[in-house]
Parts: structure tokens; sequence; C-alpha cells
């Protein structure tokens, strides 16, 4: 028995014209498609000829339908179909309601395997060969590549009601006029570990941009914690916490650094050099272990006329790698030009706890041979002992609008 089938009729093509434009599945019903007036099913109308030795067939038949992903062997998607009692007249035969589900179709080729069996409830079903591929039509063609489905995984829903399960990548820019809200934000990576997260393979920025208002100041930018709850007594705000990033094993967490920009010498349009105006060094220096211990701290760009000062809080620890400890606490302040420094401890500023002696030494430092300051001391302990642990924990901080520059 031989059958000619006419794939994608008028009244299917019908179907995937609507199923372009209203492109909605119903929520609740994975089996229908919406559009925003009337249901719509998944099911389409196929016609087809059938003919037994180049005669066209007029009785009932039985008609199996199976849809695969190949022309040969492949894979069978959904089940298969089975339409009883078929009309056939003069070899046309119509069936309105072949629905393989609202998955079957996702833009992928697919072939349609028939068997019949004439009249129906006689024998067997005969397999015809070969399979039909299901070719596209113009609107079927679009709907392959049309924006996702209300309810689909890749839908974005333009709702106040939560969407769950939802996700979607857009490349390009755009515009938010309203509020965005989310329990995380990651800019330039997937899975933020924080409410807000930046891409971390790279150094970031995070500021306002200037103002585009004609010769006018920037703007401030304020960040604040949390304050406690309107009408609650007695309750402290939340803390504000500026944390750098932390380190493994010896590395330490990375400075604490605050920067301001002073003025231009002369007035103009070029932009003001921001300049560290204190440095929190995390990682403690190593000062030599023989005594006087010794490390260069800082140093200051200095040009013409230009001066600097400021203090350096620092804090030495040393140890004989046993229970004998050795500690000081000081502040050395200093003053300088690009040709001259002074620096002094200010002794009324001096804690200690064992025999250190710390005091400060003026230099000048490579590259550029930069004014700076190194600390010095003279530990003892009480039981005679080399020193097996020295380092100086310190804060620096500059009262002047000049670069400062920690020395290796």
């Amino acid at each position: 028995m031989q059958a000619t089938r006419k794939l994608l009729t008028p009244a299917l093509i019908g179907i995937i014209l609507m199923l372009a434009i209203n492109g909605t599945i119903a929520q609740g019903a994975p089996d229908r498609i919406n559009s925003p007036t009337t249901a719509l099913g998944t099911a389409f109308t196929y016609q087809g000829q059938l003919k037994q030795n180049g005669t066209a067939v007029t009785t009932t038949c039985d008609i199996q339908f199976g849809l695969w992903d190949a022309l040969t062997a492949g894979t069978q998607i959904g089940t298969t179909q089975t339409k009883t009692s078929v009309s056939v007249a003069n070899g046309i035969f119509t069936i309105p309601d072949l629905d393989f589900g609202v998955s079957a179709f996702g833009g992928q080729a697919r072939w349609l395997e028939l068997a019949v069996r004439c009249p129906t409830g006689s024998g067997s079903y005969a397999p015809l060969s070969p399979r039909q591929e299901l070719t596209a039509t113009p609107y079927a063609l679009y709907a392959a590549s049309a924006p996702p489905t209300a309810g689909s995984t890749n839908y974005i829903q333009n709702t106040a009601v939560q969407q769950t399960g939802a996700t979607f990548s857009i490349d390009g820019n755009g515009t938010l006029g309203g509020t965005l809200s989310a329990s995380r934000i990651g800019i330039g990576i997937t899975n933020p570990s924080t409410a807000l997260s930046l891409d971390g393979q790279s150094p970031q920025t995070i500021s306002l941009e200037r103002n585009s208002t004609s010769n006018s100041a920037g703007n401030s930018l304020t960040i604040q914690a949390g304050s406690a709850t309107t009408g609650s007594t007695d309750q402290k705000g939340g803390d504000l916490v500026l944390q750098p990033g932390v380190g493994t094993g010896l590395g330490a967490s990375g400075n604490i650094h605050i920067l301001t920009a002073g003025a231009n010498t002369i007035s103009g349009t070029s932009d003001n050099l921001l300049i560290d105006r204190v440095i929190v060094v995390s990682k403690a220096k190593q000062l030599t272990l023989s005594a006087p211990g010794f490390t260069s701290l800082m140093s200051i760009h200095l040009v013409g006329t230009q001066t600097a000062g400021g203090r350096i809080r620092y804090t030495v620890r040393a140890t004989d790698g046993g229970t004998q400890i050795a500690t000081e606490s000081g502040v050395i302040q200093f003053l300088a030009t690009a040709n001259s420094i002074t620096c002094t401890v200010q002794t009324t500023d001096k804690l200690h706890l064992g025999t250190v002696n710390s005091g400060c030494t003026p230099g000048f430092f490579n590259p550029g041979s930069q004014p700076g300051v190194s600390i010095f001391d003279n530990v003892a302990f009480s039981s005679p002992a080399p020193i097996v642990v020295h380092e100086v924990y310190f804060t620096i901080e500059n009262e002047s609008g000049s670069a400062i520059r920690l020395e290796p």
C-alpha cells in the first residue's frame, strides 16, 4: 500500500501562524498554548493521501503516527499516536488533532512515520517508508527564533508577580527606569557570593560619573550602614565596615588606602591628583634580626617648594622564639622638603613592655632620591637570647598633597 502525504496543509499553517504571533503557554497546563483571548492546543491538523497499487483508497483505516528525530533509526519523540476508524475518501484523509505535546517541536528537524491497516481492525499495521520530513513554513521559521514564551524558563515575566526558576542573559546596553529588586547582583560574574559582587579577575572601581552639567562641581556619594527601626527605643545603628580582601597563609590582607586630591598650583581644567592621605599597612614589616634592628618604612615625592608632614603610628614586636617578648608602641612625626627631611619619635606617646628603645632615621630612597623615614630599635631580653621574630606594624598619616610610597 502506498501513501502520498501532504504535510503542513493550510490548516496547519494557520496553527503555526497563531503560535508565532501569540507565543504563550498556559500556567498549570504544560500541553496548552495561550493567546491573549483564547486557549489554543498543541494539536495540529494533518491531511494525507492514501493509495493502494496506484489507486486511491476509499474505506476506513487505522493509522499510527510516530515522530522521530532522524530519517532512519534515531530517537522517537513522544509516544505513538493511534487514530482508528479514519475515513478515507478518494484517498484523502484528515486527522484534525495530531498532538505530540508542547515540547515536541523545539526548532530541531523532525520526521513523521506512518503505519496503516485497512480496513479498520483488520490484520497488522503496515509501515510506510520512508519517513516524511516535517518542513517549516516561513512563519514557523520565525517561531524558531521568536522570543521565549510565558512560562518557559527563559521567559522574562512583565508583571509584579515574581517568576520562579527563570534564567536569562542579555547582551548589549539598556536602561532601567524603575526599581530593580534582587537578592544578589553580580557584575561580570554569573554566581555572585554576596549582595553585590564584582568580577575579581581584574581591579574594579565603583564611582559616580562626572557631573554632566556645564561647569559644575562633582556630586557627593554617601555610603551608610543600616539605621535602627523607626520608633524603636535605644537601639544602635549598624556598623560601617571597611574591609580589604583577605589573603592566605603568610600573605595577609590588602592595605587600606584613604585618598584625597589637593588643589593644583595654577587655575585651569586639569584634574587634581589623588594621593594617599592614610595608609593602614596590613602585614607587619620585618626588621633585621641583629641589633640594632632596622627597616625603611616610607618615602614621599616632593618637587620644587613642596613640603610634607605627617605621622607614622607603629608597634614593634620582638621575640626569642619562646616566651620572651619585647614590644613598643609609638608615633614618629616627620617633616620634609624636596631636599631635606627630619623626624622624631614622640617620647610622651611611647609605651613599652620589655626593652625595645625604638627611634627613627631620616634619609633619601631610590628610585628618585625621595625623602623618607626608617625605624630602628635596640631590643634586649631579660635573659640574653637571639631575636627570632622582629617586625613592625604601622599606619601612615600624610598631612600634605604629595604622594606617599611604601618602601620595600
